[in-house]
């Protein structure tokens, strides 16, 4: 390819590869990324695409457009780094350079995240009319496809939900399709155009370092005691459900999976404790608004947080105890180790001789708990493996007839007999070594895939027969699926020896497989 297009301002990476297959006429989604990747695997990615190092080497030095300026100018991540802690970040940002196979959507928590991601891309319409006229061409903007931001912040319109369905083809990058009977997004004012101005304040941030969750745990501690919805050291979640329902409506909160509720693993709740893990945006910005009662920008944000220590400051007692008082205690402890080990001394009695020894010797009383450790083996007398072994090799023998003479069927793998069988695929392939026999019979019956090639192959010859057509190479390859670049050596001979007329003396006529 000679070079991708130039990006628009705010134009999705995603966009811009629709745009250079359309530009270049290339129709074929896997043809495009052999011109663009060298590889057909990649999947197109809408928030975080990978290989940007990649797309970065098609533009000059000139125009500034280096990997770090794609990621924070032209995806989504700029949403999610400044609420992860730095080291993930800095992984983000290699794992999008080069080709993250989905690690960074689970490393940043957006599998199983509360906020899912939008099936559908949307589109502002008076939007796309200003980039016809401009532009000569419509593309689609990163702030359309934030999840909670239904406005668009230009024209204060709703967006509308575009016919571009881009799951349909995991490896198409798909151009805007505007439709006349494209329905707005459920907008909820206020609340979608508050969403819609921090998202975009968040996109225009530039790189920084982001807070750690310490920083991020402080900030809440303190923001919490601010709106007086702590007694002590305890939360008033109470108080602060209050708050959050008078600021944002119930139906807000539903549509994007934010409720609250009053169980202990509700989200509101997790957030003002320690932090372990991110959180959305959105679960920042509904939080930020309810306890300080009014509309923050990112950036005020950021710099309050950072203001905290980055860690917990350790604070470490200077009192030490007599010598020959510890020395007694470790003599005691040392005694029940030896007989008992460390789990169960600590449960006969010994839970406040472990407790003060953990207090004024701590690392002596981890050294010699390594020292002692002992090992549980635990036998799982509940099923029995033989009778298991026993059914499983019947139902697997059943399958013999059906499959022995049969010259379509797929590949005879291990994994076929499983789902074939009715078995639980998970049982078997995880208790292989209690299943003897089982594992004899799969080691047996189940084809290579050279092996597999060759039945192919031979099914493929048997048909050309029938039609008493020549067994020319490229025939025999056509029919049976098959290319030089996926010939197993195994195959490669048995073809070499039916094309140069090995076994043309075989009687094809007394093959069981013709009858």
């Amino acid at each position: 390819m000679l070079g991708l297009p130039c990006p628009y301002p705010e134009e999705l990476i995603y966009s811009l590869l629709a745009r250079a297959g359309l530009h270049y006429g290339i129709e074929s989604p896997k043809a495009l990324l052999d011109e663009i990747y060298g590889d057909r695997r990649v999947v197109a990615t809408i928030d975080l695409p990978c290989r940007l190092a990649q797309i970065a080497a098609h533009y000059p030095e000139t125009l500034s457009l280096d990997v770090v300026s794609l990621i924070y100018r032209h995806t989504l991540f700029p949403l999610y780094a400044p609420f992860i802690e730095e080291p993930k970040r800095q992984s983000g940002i290699r794992w999008i350079s080069g080709a993250s196979k989905g690690a960074i959507h689970a490393a940043f928590g957006l599998v199983a995240s509360r906020v899912k991601a939008l099936r559908t891309l949307h589109y502002c319409p008076r939007c796309v009319a200003e980039q016809l006229r401009h532009c000569g061409e419509i593309y689609w903007q990163r702030l359309w496809q934030v999840s909670g931001a239904d406005i668009c912040p230009e024209h204060g319109v709703a967006l509308r939900v575009s016919g571009t369905v881009p799951h349909q083809h995991r490896h198409a990058y798909l151009i805007p399709e505007i439709h006349s009977e494209d329905r707005d997004c459920e907008v909820y004012r206020p609340e979608s155009e508050v969403v819609t101005r921090f998202a975009s304040a968040l996109l225009s941030l530039h790189p920084q370092v982001s807070p750690t969750f310490h920083q991020w745990s402080c900030f809440y501690r303190d923001l919490a005691h601010s709106a007086d919805c702590r007694r002590g050291s305890h939360v008033l979640h109470q108080d602060v459900t209050a708050r959050v329902n008078r600021y944002w409506s119930h139906q807000w909160l539903e549509k994007h999976g934010l409720a609250l509720t009053s169980h202990d693993t509700s989200w509101s709740r997790a957030i003002l404790r320690k932090h372990r893990k991110s959180f959305s945006f959105l679960q920042h910005l509904v939080m930020i608004t309810a306890l300080s009662g009014e509309e923050t920008h990112p950036e005020s944000v950021l710099v309050q947080v950072k203001q905290y220590p980055l860690k917990p400051q350790l604070v470490v007692s200077t009192y030490r105890q007599e010598e020959a008082n510890i020395r007694e205690r470790r003599k005691y402890w040392l005694i029940r180790l030896k007989t008992e080990g460390c789990q169960q001394a600590r449960k006969h009695n010994g839970g406040a001789l472990y407790a003060w020894l953990y207090r004024h010797d701590r690392v002596w009383l981890l050294r010699i708990n390594r020292r002692y450790q002992r090992s549980h083996v635990t036998v799982n007398q509940r099923v029995d493996w033989q009778l298991r072994d026993k059914v499983c090799v019947r139902q697997l023998m059943r399958l013999l007839p059906d499959v022995r003479d049969d010259l379509a069927v797929p590949r005879l793998s291990s994994a076929y007999y499983i789902h074939r069988s009715k078995m639980v695929a998970s049982v078997l392939e995880k208790h292989l070594d209690k299943l003897p026999r089982t594992r004899s019979f799969l080691n047996g019956y189940s084809e290579s895939v050279g092996e597999y090639q060759i039945r192919r192959l031979t099914n493929a010859a048997l048909s050309l027969y029938r039609q008493q057509l020549p067994w020319m190479r490229w025939r025999l390859l056509r029919s049976a699926g098959l290319s030089e670049e996926r010939l197993t050596p195994m195959a490669g001979w048995f073809l070499k020896g039916v094309t140069e007329g090995l076994w043309e003396n075989i009687d094809f006529n007394i093959s069981p497989k013709m009858r």
